[in-house]
């Protein structure tokens, strides 16, 4: 999908309607070529786990006793992408600590370090997240929360009335 902006919102609309991928505008060779490269790869269709959302809170990630405060950047249901720095090499197994406000959950997950960019930036990929875990990932990611309260039958409201005129 091509789209004008990439606000959360937009994502998760776009996501809950079955997109695989969000190319917000401006157009730019930095921007297409990494989703060029991840559609040329084998089983791109059945990556929807891939999708990524902004999520910036705090993480405690616990690796051999120790503990080290990160950020998480974005989340998707496969893992996260945290900033900060944690001397932790790529494959190792750490617990992660962490909050996602906008669905009131606090989770305590296992991961494993899938990739670390430059000194400050790992990639963490989940290992099997218990239902509500991921329930409380895909409601973040995927925006399905939906309003509880019973919709108002408004059939006998005049239009004046519906509109506050």
């Amino acid at each position: 999908m091509l789209s004008v902006t990439n606000d959360v919102k937009s994502l998760r609309a776009a996501f809950s309607e079955g997109s695989d991928f969000v190319l917000a505008k401006p157009v730019t060779a930095g921007r297409i070529r990494p989703m060029l490269a991840a559609m040329d790869s084998p089983g791109w269709k059945d990556r929807r786990r891939a999708a990524r959302l902004p999520l910036i809170t705090q993480v405690i990630c616990t690796w051999d006793g120790r503990e080290f405060p990160l950020r998480s950047l974005n989340i998707s249901e496969s893992g996260m992408l945290l900033q900060g720095s944690a001397d932790i090499e790529v494959g190792l197994e750490v617990g992660l600590e962490f909050k996602i406000a906008e669905v009131a959950a606090a989770l305590k997950v296992l991961s494993r370090i899938v990739r670390k960019d430059g000194a400050d930036r790992l990639g963490v990929g989940f290992i099997g997240l218990a239902p509500e875990e991921l329930n409380a990932v895909q409601l973040c990611v995927m925006g399905r929360l939906r309003d509880l309260t019973p919709p108002r039958d408004l059939s006998n409201i005049g239009m004046n009335r519906l509109f506050n005129r």
